[in-house]
């Protein structure tokens, strides 16, 4: 599992690096073509920057020279910070009561002051080379007000003279300002890359460079694995862990693009000799490599995903051979068999028919119900593959027009708890942008990327989930997962809806069992009230329960006996009914991991050293052979006390 994580870093870092490095040569190159028409806006950053980096004398020095490809970003950010505070003033001039008219003398007077603005603007225009920088402050307040007056006066002349114009340009402003904020941060931490090197290409040279670097990567790589840990060991870190991940990751995006940075100047031959017209051989190939990897190389086979999922379709799809030595084998059968198998001609065959639920990561849709939720339930089934959202389509046609879906990979995507931007509920460390950000980069994800249902095959390429597209696009910079996109990012059920009631619920079924063995210590059934929650928003079903029958029953109370303190629940199930849309009725019977009387000695003896017992957490996978007992009896002990109790085997057709 260690080598499996290492190898994802290592194909995730070089591919990221290289593909990283040849921008910026390519940056570099497109520097030679600008630097003649902007060199004044270097000299305005101050203490940031020196205003005159090609005076500095060392080769290494002059080769880490703060280029105008840089600068441009940087007063781009600028200007945004400006329009931040066009938009403060527009909206405290402008700012009146609802019931307010507009006064009359506001567009003359605006109508002024622009004129008169943009007079002074062209002036100097004229007359730019005629004067040193001081006049920089001067053109940026005469902008600054050119733009408020313009805002002004458009406001009062496309707003009718019945109304008020404050509403709508604050509401103009406040949509104009929230689109801004993300590309803003953007082109600040892109102008900044060259900084931290410059600097510390004047102390040690390069060694620095690399020591800043490797702990800015190492840290986010860091802050991706304590996400992934958090989420699968169901922690809630607190407020300065949080804090700690999200640092983290920062600095290793800042990492990743300063090294990046340093490598395009290195390879290029820059630091040696200052030469930047030739590309080395070594970089070439490289890059060709990394190109390659990021066009066509299968996310979900280079991940962690398909380790995860190699891991369970041995254990829980064996071979014969595996079964009768008791060890893990491979299982090849296992590894080919698509959901379609188990229907034959058409048919259904005769085995149990699953309905393998997973979430649709949705957290950009356009439609609010999707993007507040984080997604959709999207099932898998021998019949059909699809969801509300994106629609159903044919299994069989899904697989011939989209590729192979197996069972395994399937069944892996329906536990993937551990993924970037997906959390229980909605919720966890690495629903964080930054955080979701680096695992993406990293790769550190359970999840699957499958073709859309509701999308027809573009090409021979669209089919492959690959680090370009969707990993780059949706993973990192998080700019699709919407129902339309072409590849849909599933991870564990549980992201959505924790029991699998709801696809159940949609069938209108008149019985349905449920076994919940999730960790659930204090009994808070959140994953019972969560889907009865869905249930009823999107089915306009209702759940209730028998008197006697309710969530009371599975209370823990104290009583005497072996182990000492210890609290049993009165019973290990609950009964209620479910009153479909339409006027149907069915029956709910749930059936929980919790403590009951009847469990025999050695289960209490189990209880008895561990005290956690049956709510261990569900990442421990690796049972010991009296850990692996104490379950089953538990198990055995509640499904027998169910049945006993409800009169199963003759009551079981006349519940429906």
């Amino acid at each position: 599992m260690v080598t499996v994580l290492l190898r994802t870093i290592v194909i995730s870092l070089f591919t990221w690096l290289l593909v990283l490095t040849a921008c910026f040569v390519f940056l570099h190159y497109l520097n030679e073509t600008v630097e003649g028409w902007v060199p004044r806006m270097v000299s305005p950053l101050g203490p940031l920057v020196p205003s005159r980096w090609d005076s500095l004398g060392t080769v290494e020095e002059r080769a880490f020279q703060y280029r105008a490809i840089y600068a441009i970003a940087l007063w781009l950010y600028f200007g945004m910070i400006g329009l931040f505070c066009t938009a403060a003033i527009v909206f405290a001039l402008v700012s009146r009561a609802p019931q307010g008219s507009s006064a009359r003398w506001t567009i003359p007077t605006f109508t002024i002051v622009l004129l008169a603005s943009v007079a002074f603007l062209v002036d100097v225009g004229r007359r730019f080379h005629t004067f040193d920088d001081s006049i920089i402050p001067a053109v940026a307040i005469a902008v600054l007000i050119a733009l408020v007056s313009l805002a002004i006066v458009l406001a009062e002349l496309l707003t009718p003279r019945s109304l008020n114009a404050s509403y709508w340009l604050r509401r103009s402003l406040e949509i104009v300002l929230g689109a801004t904020l993300v590309p803003s941060l953007a082109l600040l931490a892109f102008a900044l890359v060259p900084l931290v090197p410059h600097w510390l290409s004047g102390q040690l040279q390069g060694s620095k460079i690399t020591a800043a670097g490797t702990f800015g990567l190492l840290s986010g790589i860091a802050s991706a694995l304590y996400g992934y840990y958090t989420f699968i060991r169901n922690i809630i870190p607190s407020m300065a862990a949080q804090i700690a991940a999200t640092v983290g990751s920062a600095l290793y995006l800042y990492a990743t693009l300063m090294i990046a940075y340093f490598l395009a100047i290195v390879l290029e031959g820059g630091v040696a000799t200052g030469d930047f017209n030739y590309v080395p051989p070594l970089l070439q190939a490289l890059l060709l490599v990394a190109l390659v990897l990021g066009f066509y190389a299968n996310i979900n086979y280079v991940g962690l995903h398909r380790f995860y999922r190699d891991r369970l379709m041995e254990a829980f799809m064996p071979t014969d051979e595996a079964v009768c030595t008791s060890t893990s084998l491979s299982s090849p059968l296992a590894d080919n068999l698509l959901v379609s198998a188990l229907k034959a001609d058409g048919k259904l065959r005769p085995v149990p028919y699953p309905l393998i639920n997973t979430n649709l990561i949705l957290l950009n849709d356009r439609q609010h119900k999707y993007a507040v939720r984080g997604g959709d339930n999207f099932v898998i089934s021998p019949l059909f593959v699809g969801s509300s959202a994106t629609l159903w389509q044919d299994t069989d046609a899904y697989i011939s027009q989209k590729g192979p879906l197996t069972l395994a990979s399937s069944v892996a995507a329906s536990g993937a708890a551990a993924t970037a931007s997906a959390g229980y509920i909605g919720t966890g460390i690495t629903m964080n942008p930054l955080v979701a950000a680096v695992m993406s980069l990293l790769n550190i994800r359970l999840g699957l990327w499958v073709p859309n249902p509701g999308r027809q095959r573009i090409g021979p390429f669209s089919l492959i989930p690959t680090f370009f597209y969707p990993g780059l696009v949706s993973g990192v910079l998080s700019r699709r997962h919407t129902h339309q996109s072409r590849f849909l990012e599933l991870t564990d059920g549980g992201h959505f809806e924790n029991l699998g009631l709801y696809e159940l619920v949609r069938r209108k079924l008149p019985v349905i069992l449920i076994v919940d063995g999730e960790a659930d210590p204090s009994i808070s059934l959140a994953s019972l009230v969560s889907a009865a929650r869905r249930i009823e928003q999107d089915f306009k079903a209702t759940l209730t329960f028998f008197k006697g029958r309710g969530p009371e029953s599975l209370m823990m109370e104290p009583s005497k006996g072996y182990p000492s303190g210890v609290r049993y629940a009165e019973a290990p199930f609950i009964v209620g009914q479910i009153r479909y849309d339409g006027g149907q009725k069915g029956v709910l019977i749930y059936l929980k991991s919790t403590l009951i009387k009847t469990i025999d000695f050695t289960t209490a003896g189990y209880l008895a050293t561990n005290p956690a017992f049956p709510h261990e957490s569900t990442v421990d996978q690796f049972f010991d052979p009296d850990q692996f007992d104490a379950y089953r009896y538990l198990g055995y002990e509640a499904a027998k006390t169910m049945i006993d109790s409800l009169d199963l085997p003759n009551k079981l057709y006349c519940l429906g």
